[in-house]
């Protein structure tokens, strides 16, 4: 499924953070979304097949923020209905086509150590290994898995 992707606006929050609620276990509050939002180093891309409308679900979405030349992933989501369909693909490609733009070299994320589906996502789209962060995340006391791209042309 092709979606569009563009970057956040404000009157998109409800739906973003809807999709937050669904998508993680600790999900981040309304007012989080929104400071990420107008965070000058976030890249916040929304997607969807017509994700303006003001009266659909989105399909998904990105964020990611700026430090020198690299990029860190905060969080990426797909509608639980749209997945496996390549959007989270297009988002990512979407991603780092965007950072290449802005000049960044490396793209770091963490995912959970349980989440195997997601560790094949990232690996598939080149991401490698880097290590563990121990009891990562709070809601459970789970080790993430941090991983590291590199935006093509880097070594």
């Amino acid at each position: 499924m092709r979606v569009i992707i563009e970057p956040m606006r404000s009157e998109l929050l409800d739906l973003v953070h809807a999709l937050e609620q669904k998508a993680f276990p600790t999900a981040w509050s309304r007012e989080s979304l929104a400071q990420s939002a107008d965070h000058p180093r976030a890249r916040f891309f929304v997607a969807g097949p017509d994700s303006g409308d003001g009266g659909r679900e989105i399909a998904g979405f990105v964020l990611s923020l700026v430090a020198a030349d690299e990029l860190h992933l905060l969080k990426i989501a797909v509608h639980e209905d749209l997945r496996r369909q390549g959007i989270g693909r297009q988002m990512m490609e979407h991603a780092i086509a965007d950072a290449a733009g802005i000049g960044v070299k490396y793209i770091y994320l963490e995912v959970r150590e349980r989440n195997l589906a997601g560790q094949r996502f990232y690996e598939a789209l080149g991401f490698r290994r880097q290590g563990i962060r121990k009891v990562y995340y709070t809601d459970s006391g789970e080790d993430a898995i941090l991983y590291m791209g590199r935006i093509r042309g880097e070594s």
